[in-house]
């Protein structure tokens, strides 16, 4: 564990974390605590793993690409801010439009996304939540709507951003 909270520099809380998936997780994935009782506390699954358990075990967001090789350790922040992520559309076909996109303000509430293993933003989000999973630490600029390009096959959109977390409470 890594910690700074003393001193004129950013607060942080950096953890180790072991990939219990069959395949890599990209830095700057929001990540869970995989709670099975063999490695509670350590082994992290991806978002799309488990919705139910992402909710309730957010553990932070990897700094690092968490490999499938032994060791299969990286470094995650569970709190302070952190180059995460961010949905910023979604279309239904790779032949659709993308459709525009409002600009995004800082302290605007993230979730996780459990289907597209990242954040998203939403103005309602958390707001029932006594402590919600964090925020926009950045602006994210309004995008126009854009007709779709010939061999693009993508049907989410995402940016990475800087984004304040707190996993622990």
């Amino acid at each position: 564990m890594r910690e700074q909270t003393l001193g004129d520099k950013p607060n942080f809380k950096d953890l180790r974390a072991r990939n219990d998936e069959t395949v890599s997780i990209p830095a700057g994935t929001p990540v869970a605590y995989k709670i099975d009782g063999t490695e509670d506390g350590l082994a992290v699954i991806k978002p799309s793993s488990s919705a139910a358990k992402n909710t309730t075990f957010f553990a932070g967001v990897l700094l690092e690409t968490l490999g499938t090789a032994v060791p299969k350790l990286a470094n995650m922040r569970a709190y302070g801010i952190v180059d995460a992520v961010v949905r910023l559309a979604t279309r239904g076909v790779t032949s659709d439009s993308w459709t525009s996109l409002a600009s995004q303000a800082i302290a605007l509430r993230v979730v996780v996304d459990t289907i597209n293993d990242c954040f998203l933003t939403s103005a309602s989000a958390g707001s029932a939540a006594a402590l919600p999973l964090g925020g926009l630490a950045e602006t994210i600029a309004s995008q126009a709507a854009s007709a779709t390009a010939t061999g693009l096959t993508l049907t989410v959109k995402t940016t990475l951003a800087k984004v304040f977390i707190r996993a622990m409470g």
